[in-house]
């Protein structure tokens, strides 16, 4: 399979593995969110997409009518449009009801396709024509993981990091590895617990061996500009010292 899928020129999904649902969730929503369907897929939600309205009938309105003599209108069922009393506004109403349905449509399609393009090896036969949100809610099940244990694998992570170096040449994956922890920490909504100061300290300090000049200097030239050191700056630079 393919390491990713583009959906569009704007969001990638990311394809599905054993260890990386939460990431391939939050691109199958962004990707749902951009065609303005999330809420028909969301595996939490109940709403359903709108079908096609069926073209309305004559006959399905009503009309008040004054029976000569009679002190009160009745209400009659309206025999042709004419009878209609704003027959243009039930036209809209319908071309309305139609296009938004059909875009829904269309939206949920789209999403099922980068579903199944991104996750086909982990959907079964008998689970490929059900519903996009009952696929997501299979893969859900099947791999995301309590917050407690992935609290765990981030703490483990973290320490096989510190005590990492990069390997000979642009340290690019070893640079990513680090970045795609402090995202995780993030989505956890844990980053404030890993100190962002100490966090970039441990990453030129694992990166040293590579880098000696750059990591000896960033860190004591923030602190005397007065500037914090910030995580991301740094990954960038580094590159930057090392290409």
């Amino acid at each position: 399979m393919e390491d990713t899928y583009i959906a569009t020129t704007r969001v990638t999904v990311t394809a599905l593995t054993p260890n990386n649902y939460r990431q391939w969730i939050e691109d199958i929503k962004g990707f749902a969110l951009q065609h303005e369907v999330w809420e028909y897929v969301d595996p939490e939600g109940t709403e359903v997409a709108p079908t096609a309205p069926k073209y309305p009938r004559v006959t399905d309105y009503y009309r008040d009518v004054v029976q000569p003599g009679a002190a009160v209108p009745v209400r009659t069922r309206c025999a042709d449009y004419d009878d209609l009393d704003e027959p243009q506004e039930v036209e809209r109403a319908y071309k309305s009801l139609f296009a938004e349905s059909k875009a829904a449509t269309s939206g949920v399609a789209k999403v099922h396709a980068a579903v199944m393009e991104s996750a086909r090896e982990y959907v079964p036969m008998t689970k490929r024509t059900a519903s996009v949100r009952d696929i997501i809610i299979s893969l859900a099940e099947k791999f995301k993981q309590s917050d407690s244990k992935l609290r765990k694998q981030i703490d483990v992570k973290y320490g096989q990091l510190k005590n990492s170096n990069p390997v000979k040449g642009i340290p690019e994956q070893w640079i990513q590895e680090w970045e795609s922890l402090r995202d995780e920490m993030a989505y956890m909504n844990i980053d404030t617990t890993y100190n962002e100061e100490l966090f970039t300290e441990h990453f030129l300090r694992s990166g040293r061996p590579f880098a000696p000049d750059f990591c000896d200097h960033w860190a004591r030239e923030k602190v005397a500009a007065g500037k914090e050191l910030e995580f991301r700056e740094t990954t960038r630079e580094y590159r930057n010292s090392v290409d």
